[in-house]
């Protein structure tokens, strides 16, 4: 079987690798069928011939964070990781080398991607603060809770019969630690979750974190993005709005992707 296999690739045949996991003989090992959204992963690449992306290191943030309060409590958000993922799947079949910081999710790692799990807001801080030198293209999406408990118990809170008084403090700033940190030759995508659309207020968003381009959607009530397949996104530079979408998240990544490199090229000319 191994040496059949080593022909096709020879021939040019792409082999989706099986996955591992718990086997029919009840060990665990490589011999799975891949996830089918892994295979569609591989015939979307390989249906991509350009990859304006190519040699590009991504990084896409992706997914909510937990701030815990005790060893079984904590606080997040109603985030599912769809558009992170989406963004991580769009960026590979365009050829870059993806880097996924993903929060807690239930959905399958995207394939071929460099996947790195996170659960706080700390956790995502200090991986960018090690390695933000190494991006050329950073999108932070991930839901990124902006405070955590100031006091966490080791133990946990029980009830005492009196109301429950907690106090927080500010977590760090991921996307603003990148913008301020960031060369000439790398990008900043922000997304900005709004209650109602406010043009002003992404834009002033953007400056503050020196970024290239804002994303701002509408999260709560009915038209809440967080979970949904479906988002209603505006894009922004520092001095407009330049695109307004309705699409599946799926096809808002790559539209994401066309804005990103549109502003590369346009940088490169002027």
């Amino acid at each position: 079987t191994q040496e059949n296999l080593d022909t096709l690739r020879k021939r040019g045949v792409i082999i989706v690798e099986p996955s591992v996991g718990k086997l029919a003989c009840g060990s665990v090992g490589k011999g799975h069928l891949a996830s089918i959204q892994n295979i569609v992963d591989a015939i979307s690449y390989n249906l991509y011939i350009e990859k304006p992306l190519a040699g590009k290191n991504v990084l896409i943030t992706a997914g909510p964070t937990r701030e815990y309060l005790d060893p079984v409590r904590f606080i997040s958000n109603g985030s599912s990781g769809k558009f992170g993922y989406a963004l991580a799947r769009a960026a590979k079949c365009l050829g870059a080398n993806v880097t996924l910081l993903s929060g807690p999710t239930n959905i399958d790692i995207p394939a071929d991607v460099e996947f790195v799990q996170a659960t706080s807001a700390k956790d995502m801080f200090e991986f960018i603060t090690g390695h933000s030198s190494f991006f050329d293209i950073a999108i932070f999406n991930a839901a990124v809770c902006d405070w955590a408990a100031k006091d966490y118990s080791f133990e946990k809170i029980t009830k005492t019969g009196n109301d429950l008084n907690l106090e927080f403090a500010q977590n760090s700033d991921i996307a603003q630690y990148f913008g301020q940190h960031k060369s000439s030759k790398q990008t900043s995508v922000i997304f900005n979750a709004q209650t109602s659309l406010d043009e002003q207020q992404s834009i002033q968003k953007l400056i503050n974190k020196n970024a290239d381009l804002v994303v701002s959607n509408i999260v709560g009530g009915k038209n809440n993005a967080l979970a949904s397949d479906v988002d209603d996104i505006s894009i922004f530079n520092a001095e407009k709005l330049i695109a307004k979408y309705k699409d599946s998240k799926s096809k808002l990544a790559f539209i994401i992707f066309e804005e990103v490199i549109k502003r590369a090229m346009d940088d490169h000319i002027s």
